[in-house]
C-alpha cells in the first residue's frame, strides 16, 4: 500500500504494510468526513472529547511529543497551545485528516503514516501520546515502535473509549449510541460509523493487552485511570532506562 508522508510540506512517497486492524480506522475516516471530524467528536461525546484531552496534556514532558493517529490536529493544537517550548509531531492513517491538521490548524510536522510503523529515528520523542488510536490497533506493534522511538524515561499516553461495567451506565451507553445511529441517518457520512463503533468498542480488549505488552517491552510505573463513568480510559506509563 503507498502512502504520502508531508513533514513542513515536503512530500515522500514511501511504501506500508499495513494490518488488518486499522481496515475499520480506513473506513470510518474518509474524505467525506473529514470535514464534519470536530463538530461530531464534540457532540458524539457530550462536550466530553475535550476533557479527556486535557487529562493527556497534564501528562506531557519533554520537549518533543509526537501525536499519533492525530486526526484533525485537535490534541496536537492543545500541545503546541498550553506548553511553550514543544516540538510537536503528528502522524495520522488518513491523508484528508493530516491535510486538515497541516492546513487549516498549522501544525507544521505532519505525517500521513501507520502507527505500527513509525517513520521516526530510534529514540527521538520524548513523550507520545494517542486519542482514540488503541482500538484500530496491533497493540504489540505499536507499543514495540514506540519503545524504538521514545528517548529513556520518556512517557507514553494511551486515550481511548471503554465499554462500562456499571449495569446502568451500560444502559445508558447503549441508549446513547442508539440516538448517534438516528443522528448517522441525517448525517450520512457517519452513518457507518455509528452503526458499528459501539461494537468495536465492547468487542475491544485494548487496555488489557496494552498493560500487558507495556510491561514487555520495558516500561514501567504504569498506570490505568477511567473517565466519565467508565465510558473512557487513559493509560499513562514510563520508559525505562
Amino acid at each position: 500500500m503507498i502512502t504520502i508522508s508531508f513533514i513542513r510540506k515536503k512530500y515522500v512517497l514511501c511504501t506500508r504494510l499495513v494490518h488488518s486492524g486499522l481496515h475499520n480506522a480506513r473506513y470510518f475516516f474518509t474524505e467525506q468526513n473529514s470535514n464534519t471530524y470536530d463538530r461530531i467528536v464534540r457532540y458524539a461525546t457530550i462536550g466530553r472529547d475535550m476533557h479527556w484531552k486535557k487529562k493527556i496534556l497534564n501528562k506531557i514532558q519533554g520537549k518533543i511529543v509526537l501525536d499519533l493517529a492525530s486526526g484533525t490536529g485537535i490534541l496536537s493544537e492543545m500541545i503546541k497551545s498550553n506548553t511553550s517550548g514543544l516540538d510537536v509531531l503528528s502522524l495520522d492513517l488518513s491523508f484528508d485528516y493530516a491535510k486538515i491538521s497541516n492546513n487549516t490548524r498549522k501544525i507544521r510536522n505532519v505525517v500521513n503514516a501507520n502507527a505500527e510503523m513509525l517513520p521516526f529515528r530510534n529514540r527521538s520523542c520524548d513523550c507520545i501520546v494517542s486519542s482514540y488510536l488503541a482500538k484500530y490497533v496491533d497493540i504489540n506493534k505499536v507499543v514495540a515502535e514506540i519503545s524504538r522511538v521514545i528517548t529513556p524515561n520518556g512517557v507514553v499516553v494511551f486515550h481511548d473509549f471503554s465499554y462500562p461495567k456499571n449495569k446502568i451506565v451500560r444502559f445508558l451507553w447503549k441508549l446513547h449510541f442508539k440516538l448517534l445511529r438516528i443522528a448517522g441517518s441525517i448525517v450520512t457520512s457517519w452513518q457507518h460509523v455509528f452503526l458499528e463503533l459501539d461494537q468495536l468498542i465492547e468487542n475491544s480488549k485494548w487496555s488489557e493487552e496494552l498493560l500487558v505488552s507495556l510491561r514487555c517491552h520495558g516500561f514501567v510505573e504504569i498506570s490505568s485511570t477511567h473517565f466519565t463513568f467508565g465510558t473512557s480510559k487513559m493509560i499513562v506509563a514510563k520508559k525505562n532506562e
